[in-house]
């Protein structure tokens, strides 16, 4: 709000917002209604957030009846900003958006380049988001198709092997992304026997290429971040495979997240990370560079609201 003194105009910087996020709905045209009418946000809310899979499907019925979502959110006159989801992902975006809402698909949005910018838009964090270009998605590096980094079939329960693995794998790809060790070296490291080196070496450069691109993503705005993602990052609370048992394979337990993601997350130190996908709803903190970072998931079909204070790093979250 505006602040003046007796010497000059000056504006006390907002420091605290409150956002709505809307987790995974996979709406589809053929399911319940939604009753519009009933759909109101508080006075005090400055975005509304979608992190992907708002429709299940994404043949021109489903984008429809996501199109119609989002334009009936948009009608509150708050800010909408989504990624695609896996179930939605980036080809289809310009058939399910309508304006003004915004994709922050690989970009930064930032508030105040909106017509109706307000001194207090400028203070907003910047939103940096990061969503899905197909439907399937492995970690970059495919740890569990490899024998010495697969946890599935050991001496232990499947949870605990987990832990010690994704920790190993954190541990060896740290240093790789970077630079401060080659491709061999963790390969080396892992165990990675010899067959599998071409694969191996292909997905670890595909890692380091999308570590550098997020990394460039985050690092490119001064603000205070809120990154808005679909999957999770890498070995998060949050990161449990959704598509357990038997219906494809056996995955249980498996870290499922994206790696690249987790290390820029580490390094970047964005103020929130907000993710979907697993439709496990949660909490985590990740340590990084000189602070950390929360992250929060709603789970499938959430819908929460969010305060941040950008000044305390202050994070808090209740369903509405």
């Amino acid at each position: 709000m505006a602040k003046v003194t007796a010497r000059l105009p000056d504006f006390e910087v907002m420091t605290e917002h409150t956002y709505i996020l809307f987790g995974d709905a996979h709406i589809k045209p053929t399911g319940k209604a939604i009753d519009y009418e009933k759909i109101s946000f508080p006075p005090d809310v400055d975005v509304i957030l979608v992190n992907g899979d708002l429709t299940h499907r994404s043949d021109p019925e489903s984008l429809d009846a996501g199109r119609e979502f989002l334009t009936q959110l948009a009608s509150h006159d708050i800010p909408v900003v989504t990624v695609p989801g896996n179930h939605d992902p980036a080809p289809y975006i310009d058939q399910l958006l309508p304006p003004p809402v915004e994709t922050a698909h690989r970009r930064v949005v930032r508030l105040d380049s909106a017509e109706n910018a307000t001194d207090e838009s400028e203070s907003q964090p910047a939103i940096v988001g990061w969503g899905c270009d197909q439907f399937d998605f492995s970690p970059e590096f495919e740890y569990e198709t490899f024998p010495s980094t697969d946890p599935r079939g050991r001496d232990e329960p499947r949870q605990r092997s987990m832990e010690r693995m994704t920790e190993t794998l954190l541990t060896a790809l740290r240093p790789f992304v970077h630079g401060e060790c080659s491709p061999r070296d963790v390969l080396s490291t892992l165990g990675i026997q010899r067959a599998h080196w071409g694969t191996a070496q292909s997905q670890l450069e595909h890692l380091r290429d999308e570590y550098e691109q997020v990394s460039r993503l985050l690092s490119s705005t001064d603000r205070p971040t809120i990154f808005l993602t679909h999957v999770p990052a890498f070995a998060t609370a949050i990161d449990i495979h959704h598509s357990i048992g038997t219906r494809e394979e056996d995955r249980d337990g498996l870290a499922g997240g994206s790696i690249a993601l987790r290390l820029a997350i580490e390094d970047q130190t964005p103020l929130v990370h907000l993710c979907g996908h697993s439709h496990y709803r949660g909490y985590h903190y990740v340590d990084g560079n000189g602070g950390g970072t929360h992250v929060y998931n709603p789970g499938v079909r959430g819908v929460v609201r969010l305060d941040v204070d950008a000044e305390k790093r202050s994070f808090s979250f209740e369903a509405y």
